[in-house]
């Protein structure tokens, strides 16, 4: 199974004005063979090869009630990591489809049935409720380490690779809170 991606966001427009700004997204992401299937109501498109892959295939469809939710996905099924790239590809289908619709950033859609819990967070950037989510780093301080180590006794310089720290980032806009 190749490398691939899914998001959901739900938009407070008709379906005719989402699939106007999802067609205007599909086109500044320079998508090709777009094909709009079911009434217009689903999507598909591929993006030229990058760096991170051979090309992804994207698929949107727009629900009742203004739900849109679309998958990236490699073109090449071997491929196994992309390094985000469908991520990063649906997040910017999403600023595009958001800012044409004139919302800005919207929060992701929550599955059905699954109750929104108030976790008394609130992102300052993007006013999201979500809470966030740990991501560790490596610190200056383990990369002077490592490249003093280098210098000095070169078997052990791998150990400053492993001084890291915890930041806390929003699941939204991606902005480090603390």
């Amino acid at each position: 199974m190749s490398a691939h991606a899914s998001l959901s966001r739900v938009y407070r427009h008709s379906e005719d004005e989402i699939r106007a700004a999802v067609q205007h997204a599909l086109n500044l992401m320079d998508a090709r063979d777009v094909q709009w299937l079911h009434g217009g109501k689903a999507t598909s498109a591929k993006l030229r090869m990058n760096f991170w892959s051979f090309g992804e295939r994207l698929q949107i469809a727009i629900t009742e009630g203004g739900k849109v939710t679309a998958q990236s996905e490699c073109v090449m099924p071997t491929q196994v990591f992309d390094w985000k790239k469908n991520q990063r590809n649906l997040s910017v289908l999403f600023e595009h489809v958001s800012e044409y619709l004139g919302e800005g950033r919207v929060s992701p859609a929550f599955p059905p049935g699954m109750p929104k819990v108030d976790s008394g967070f609130r992102c300052v950037t993007c006013g999201t409720d979500i809470p966030p989510f740990a991501r560790s780093s490596r610190t200056g301080v383990g990369w002077c380490v490592f490249i003093i180590l280098i210098f000095v006794f070169f078997p052990l310089c791998w150990l400053g690779l492993f001084i890291r720290e915890k930041n806390y980032v929003c699941v939204n806009c991606g902005k480090k809170i603390w």
